[in-house]
């Protein structure tokens, strides 16, 4: 996402931009949360206003191309932007069993899911996905590190979707740590002692910078998630703000 506000700005400050995308659209993490339920896709909105100007001004935008640290050593550019985002992880025994998924692929329908599904992680990221699942019918329990969910998510929205799982039935467990993924579900230690969760799917929504291409070349800055995991706002303002520097 931050990477469409630059193009936009740097093109329109008369910069040749080219934008290389790795997946099929742009938009990042928020493409993703557009397909949720609720009123969700006015982000697509903004994902296409961001688009349409970056490309009235002349930039280029290559979708479903990968770019390696090789390539960016490579580049005859004066500047090359890092705006890879997240990705979601998490380094615990088990988590590369096929009964676990991105919830990035989740949204986008990429994976099949199960009746039950036990999602790791209490961000943003975690509780948008538990709302899709429950809109779709799953049965959803969600399972983070925090005493207080969401605290990455806007203060004036938590207490309607908290209130909004609780209304739907989604079990969600504070204090909670993965100990293992297994075929039958997720071991977590609790302040309550050791549970198992059953599932058949294991969502992974714990997002990690991805940081691959940070420091390929001189001169690069890096933005947004690709720091570390933040809200929407502060990720397009990163944009902005290196937008104005160029």
């Amino acid at each position: 996402m931050p990477s469409s506000r630059i193009a936009a700005i740097a093109a329109e400050k008369g910069h040749t931009v080219k934008v290389s995308e790795k997946g099929d659209h742009v938009g990042g993490q928020l493409a993703a949360a557009a397909k949720g339920p609720w009123g969700d896709e006015e982000f697509q909105r903004l994902i296409d206003y961001l688009e349409t100007r970056a490309k009235k001004f002349g930039a280029t935008i290559e979708l479903n191309t990968a770019v390696s640290r090789e390539d960016v050593k490579k580049a005859d550019a004066d500047v090359v932007i890092v705006a890879t985002g997240a990705q979601p992880g998490l380094d615990v025994k088990g988590a590369d069993r096929p009964n676990v998924v991105s919830c990035l692929d989740v949204f986008h329908e990429k994976v099949p899911v199960g009746k039950r599904v036990v999602i790791l992680g209490d961000s943003g990221a975690a509780i948008a996905t538990a709302l899709l699942l429950l809109d779709r019918g799953h049965e959803v329990t969600m399972a983070g590190r925090a005493k207080k969910p969401g605290q990455d998510v806007n203060p004036s929205y938590i207490w309607r979707y908290m209130l909004k799982l609780k209304d739907e039935h989604a079990v969600v467990l504070k204090s909670a740590l993965v100990r293992e993924i297994t075929e039958r579900g997720v071991l977590i230690d609790t302040p309550e002692g050791e549970q198992l969760l059953e599932a058949d799917t294991v969502v992974m929504a714990y997002m990690q910078a991805e940081q691959e291409l940070a420091n390929a070349k001189k001169p690069t800055y890096v933005i947004g998630d690709a720091i570390s995991p933040r809200r929407a706002a502060g990720a397009i303002l990163d944009g902005y703000r290196m937008g104005m520097r160029l």
